[in-house]
């Protein structure tokens, strides 16, 4: 991948904050194993994961990603990932659905046992999505845990049935209840927005 475009992500991402979405493609086979009901695990995380894909240069980019306030725990890693608030996610989320730019994807859900491994993906006509989301056990003093996430596309453009060209970012974050992460990807045609949403205790 682009050397360049990676910092655009990054700088792009440093004035960034929120999201979340929805719109329309067609229809998709989801992968998203539930092996715990939503109520029944006390240490159980619950995910919800989307994907966006924005063709804009670096300025429509920033006008999607633009900051609101939000207050958020530090990145533990990942240069191109920000960790924002419910309330940031809902805003990006409704940029997203209104900007012409910008086409959904994929929408991934699934919950998990502290430390388990969550595999969820999809493959519809835009390409190939992948995540995989492991959750720690709550740290002591703060209702949070340590996520680690492997996410991985092979997206092909909006309209073309060519393959797209195969990217993976890994990466881990500390989380509080309610908390979403902004991963942006750099793509030949424009970026892949991921936003992966966590619920705990679920």
């Amino acid at each position: 991948m682009n050397k360049t475009l990676l910092r655009c992500a990054g700088l792009a991402l440093a004035l960034v904050s929120p999201l979340v979405m929805t719109s329309c493609l067609p229809h998709e086979k989801n992968v998203a194993p539930q092996a715990y009901p939503a109520g029944e695990c006390q240490s159980c995380s619950a995910f919800s994961v989307s994907v966006w894909h924005v063709s804009a240069g670096d300025r429509g980019l920033k006008d999607i990603l633009q900051p609101v306030r939000y207050s958020t725990p530090e990145s533990l890693s990942s240069d191109n990932t920000q960790v924002i608030t419910s309330l940031a996610a809902d805003a990006i989320m409704q940029r997203l659905e209104h900007d012409k730019l910008a086409v959904f994807v994929a929408n991934l859900r699934g919950v998990t046992a502290s430390e388990d491994s969550l595999p969820l993906s999809v493959d519809n006509a835009s390409g190939a999505y992948s995540a995989v989301l492991t959750a720690g056990p709550q740290t002591r003093k703060l209702p949070s845990r340590v996520v680690k996430f492997s996410l991985s596309d092979s997206a092909s453009s909006p309209g073309s049935r060519t393959p797209g060209e195969k990217s993976r970012v890994n990466g881990r974050v500390l989380l509080r209840d309610g908390d979403t992460v902004v991963s942006v990807h750099a793509v030949r045609d424009g970026w892949l927005v991921w936003l992966i949403g966590a619920t705990f205790s679920a």
